[in-house]
């Protein structure tokens, strides 16, 4: 596969990774404030979880040496509040502080 192609293909991963990153953080962060301060009643909406930051990490992963998308796709992936990341580090503060009040 040429450079051209992967720098596409990670291109194109990496634009609907952080458009599903922003969905996310839209819907666990800005959502409820803002449906509140008009007024509207909250209901509650799970966002995509592991996809965006998947995506994110394959464009990283995918792009050719150097491209821009790398560093940028990684940076973002880190505000993915559905993402594997999150997921692992709740799980390890739960497992820590479980640990702690049954000491």
């Amino acid at each position: 596969m040429s450079l051209n192609a992967r720098a596409l293909i990670a291109v194109g991963l990496f634009v609907l990774g952080a458009v599903i990153v922003a969905v996310n953080v839209y819907i666990s962060i800005v959502r409820q404030p803002l449906h509140r301060l008009l007024g509207r009643e909250v209901k509650h909406v799970s966002g995509y979880p592991i996809f965006g930051s998947l995506f994110l990490w394959v464009a990283a992963a995918f792009a050719p040496s150097g491209h821009w998308v790398v560093w940028p796709a990684l940076l973002i992936s880190l505000f993915d509040l559905g993402g594997l990341h999150v997921f692992c580090g709740v799980m390890l503060w739960e497992y820590l502080r479980s640990n702690r009040i049954h000491e």
